[in-house]
């Protein structure tokens, strides 16, 4: 065969090679898409769906009455959604943000004229969460929203204690829906600062996450009851005691600076309204997180 004739025949191979990669890319995403099933827009139209199971009815109630203050004087409605995985609803490849934006465009959460819904959701096998905001919220309140993930969620959903993860975020987001997304930021006191170190110490603590965050702190109260307690006994049974309570309270402090050492290192019926579903859209802003 001729050399020429063979270049034009290898030039037509790769030529028909190139098309058909992009035909089976197309028909790719054309059937991610196709068979994408994302949760129906919730018709009771209540602001927290629990696909998962996770919330207790403590926390289901007590995130209702703030999902309700909320939507009735900010007309800001805050979504809590969580699932057990994100393939449940759409094939791979996918991501929390992406799947979040979807779904917040497909309830419509929020409304046209007041764009400011927020959506909470976390996938508990795919251990991520993320919080979508609406449009007018732009993406000022970026940063705050990432403290709230990186402070308040994230270091709870390591302890495995959804319900306080669940509602700590949603408490932090009503104070960013009595801001506005027009107002600015709320500035965290130092107690509030200390706190949120004290929940990402215990959270990065290796007993914590297998015990419990308050069996630490049940072992300092020991401690530190048995070193006061010394002062109260006769000689023989002070030094006892004293050495278990400052024994104790060493334990502690030693597990608090061994988290504090791993941080530095390491980077970590309810209430409804139809007007909740309106009509809003995502404008791309949130924060999102894993554990």
């Amino acid at each position: 065969m001729d050399s020429s004739k063979v270049k034009w025949l290898h030039r037509r191979y790769k030529t028909m090679m190139k098309y058909f990669n992009i035909a089976v890319i197309l028909f790719t995403l054309f059937s991610i898409q196709l068979f994408a099933k994302l949760p129906e827009k919730p018709k009771d139209f209540l602001f927290t769906q629990d696909y998962a199971k996770i919330i207790d009815n403590k926390t289901f109630r007590e995130i209702a009455q703030i999902q309700k203050v909320e939507f009735e004087k900010n007309k800001t409605p805050i979504i809590v959604v969580t699932i057990n995985q994100m393939k449940d609803y759409v094939s791979p490849p996918y991501s929390i943000e992406s799947f979040t934006a979807d779904l917040f465009n497909s309830w419509g959460i929020g409304s046209q004229e007041v764009n400011t819904g927020i959506l909470f959701v976390i996938s508990v096998q795919d251990r991520k969460a993320r919080i979508e905001l609406g449009e007018d919220w732009g993406h000022v309140w970026n940063s705050y929203s990432q403290e709230i993930m990186d402070n308040k969620i994230i270091p709870n959903f390591k302890l495995n204690d959804y319900n306080t993860g669940i509602i700590e975020g949603v408490k932090a987001l009503a104070l960013m829906s009595a801001a506005g997304a027009y107002g600015v930021p709320p500035v965290k006191s130092r107690l509030e600062k200390f706190k949120d170190f004290k929940t990402r110490l215990i959270s990065e603590n290796p007993l914590a996450k297998r015990y419990g965050a308050n069996h630490l702190n049940i072992a300092f109260w020991v401690g530190l009851a048995l070193l006061i307690g010394s002062f109260f006994v006769d000689p023989p049974l002070k030094k006892k005691l004293m050495i278990a309570g400052l024994l104790l309270i060493a334990i502690v402090l030693f597990l608090y600076v061994v988290a504090f050492i791993i941080t530095l290192f390491s980077r970590g019926r309810g209430f409804g309204s139809a007007g909740g579903f309106g009509g809003g859209s995502s404008g791309g802003g949130g924060a999102s997180g894993g554990w």
